[in-house]
């Protein structure tokens, strides 16, 4: 099914009939979304738990440097 949809938006393609071109298109990319959801749904959870990460330290750090600031300005 993946290759089928991408085979028809090629033709699509050289053939150039816009609307049969936009309608190949959107069929290869549901295609390549269920072909590939998984690993489209585990990139989305790495990077989300790698920013979570990322504001947490950031917070740890400028609490810190906050707390640091504070004490030896008072």
């Amino acid at each position: 099914m993946f290759e089928a949809g991408w085979l028809r938006a090629i033709s699509a393609r050289q053939n150039d009939k816009s609307s049969e071109h936009k309608r190949s298109w959107l069929l290869y990319m549901r295609c390549w979304f269920l072909h590939n959801r998984q690993s489209f749904w585990s990139i989305v959870s790495v990077s989300r738990s790698f920013s979570i990460t990322c504001c947490n330290l950031f917070y740890v750090v400028l609490c810190q440097n906050a707390r640091i600031f504070i004490k030896n300005f008072f």
